[in-house]
């Protein structure tokens, strides 16, 4: 688990008690978490995939890697539970401990994860027959065509 400390919780409850605690209960509704969780502003614990056959959506470019080869997405507390993307609030929390501790734990598990798969060759291959069963007869198509070049402006 992320461990914050007392003052961080504080901080994060505060900037969380911005949006209510509707937003808390309407961000663990999505995280297929328990609302039981609602009365606090980090979480620090990990939690079991919650996600598999959903859609999420967000704004990455991880949608053109993940048609092209077996792709894993993992969120880590780096921000107060319900505060909106893009927002004042994310900021606040992410620039401090509380989103350094986040990212630090974050990439701890994707060097974990890739070691395993490099140490065990049985798991990397697991990985790439389910991609493969998951996307058989799709072909991915990206959006902007090869060789297509931005406009240029006018000068």
């Amino acid at each position: 688990p992320i461990e914050f400390t007392t003052a961080e919780e504080a901080f994060a409850m505060e900037v969380s008690e911005a949006f209510g605690e509707t937003a808390r209960i309407r961000a663990l509704e999505r995280a297929g978490m328990p609302k039981t969780l609602a009365n606090r502003a980090l979480i620090g614990e990990p939690h079991p995939p919650s996600d598999e056959g959903k859609t999420m959506s967000g704004s990455t470019d991880v949608s053109e890697a993940s048609w092209n080869a077996p792709t894993l997405q993992l969120w880590s507390t780096c921000f107060a539970l319900g505060a909106p993307g893009h927002s004042w609030a994310i900021t606040s929390t992410g620039q401090m401990s509380i989103g350094h501790k986040g990212m630090m734990h974050a990439a701890k598990a994707m060097a974990v994860t890739a070691a395993q798969l490099i140490d065990d060759p049985d798991l990397l291959a697991q990985a790439k027959a389910e991609f493969d069963q998951l996307t058989e007869g799709y072909t991915y198509k990206p959006a902007i065509p090869e060789g297509a070049e931005p406009p240029k402006p006018h000068i």
